[in-house]
């Protein structure tokens, strides 16, 4: 069985971003409508992100909604 990925954390993420790409994230947080449907990092890099993130951006919202 093949070992899942780690995720990035989210001091390394936080540290990368710059105010106009935090900005975006919060909009994507509190402007989705998030599932209840837990994606593991090695899943959701599977998946193409929503428009103007990447996907460490797209995982940095969805932890912190979870949070």
């Amino acid at each position: 069985m093949k070992t899942p990925r780690t995720p990035p954390t989210i001091p390394s993420l936080m540290s990368t971003l710059t105010a106009d790409q935090f900005a975006r994230v919060l909009a994507f947080v509190s402007s989705s409508s998030l599932t209840s449907k837990y994606l593991h990092w090695d899943k959701l890099i599977g998946y193409t992100p929503p428009a103007g993130l990447t996907h460490e951006e797209w995982w940095l919202g969805l932890t912190s909604s979870r949070n």
